[in-house]
């Protein structure tokens, strides 16, 4: 008796189950408070932020630290007021993550720095500064003088204007 032929069926590759792939229009703005530096298991970097709200949320991008305008080397990063990031959460594993968007992590690390770094005044907005806070600390000095005249504000004057701008005290 021949033995009978069973047909043997190939099984079909199995889906993983991926996070959904992310939206260019659903950006999210967060407001990070504390950035802490962590490793995983094998040694892979990632970034726990801390939200203003205390909600946690892990980053593998180094990116984030960068426009919070936080170092990189350091192990927490501190922000007064909090840093505001816009970019994508995604649940992933359990966690939930945030990533930049495409556009922002073209971006190099200094010219990220570069936009979180504050305006640079010009040199005639510094000066008129420093000469408002000559007046003003010749005004405080004024209050402690028994014989108040314009003529002992303006000798006040020019002592703090030399020290401000010459370093030198008479």
């Amino acid at each position: 008796m021949a033995k009978k032929l069973t047909k043997i069926r190939a099984k079909k590759a199995q889906k993983t189950k991926r996070a959904a792939p992310v939206q260019k229009d659903n950006l999210t703005t967060i407001r990070v408070a504390t950035i802490w530096k962590n490793q995983t298991k094998v040694g892979k970097p990632f970034y726990s932020l801390v939200l203003e709200t205390g909600e946690r949320l892990t980053s593998f991008d180094s990116g984030v630290v960068f426009l919070a305008g936080g170092d990189a080397k350091q192990r927490v990063n501190n922000f007064n007021p909090p840093a505001v990031l816009e970019g994508h959460i995604v649940e992933r594993g359990g966690y939930k993550h945030f990533e930049l968007p495409k556009d922002s992590k073209k971006q190099s690390p200094q010219a990220a720095q570069a936009q979180a770094t504050t305006y640079k005044r010009s040199q005639e907005e510094a000066d008129s500064i420093s000469r408002m806070s000559i007046l003003r600390t010749a005004a405080m000095l004024m209050e402690y003088e028994k014989t108040k005249s314009m003529k002992r504000f303006a000798e006040l004057i020019k002592i703090c204007e030399k020290y401000v701008f010459e370093g030198k005290v008479e």
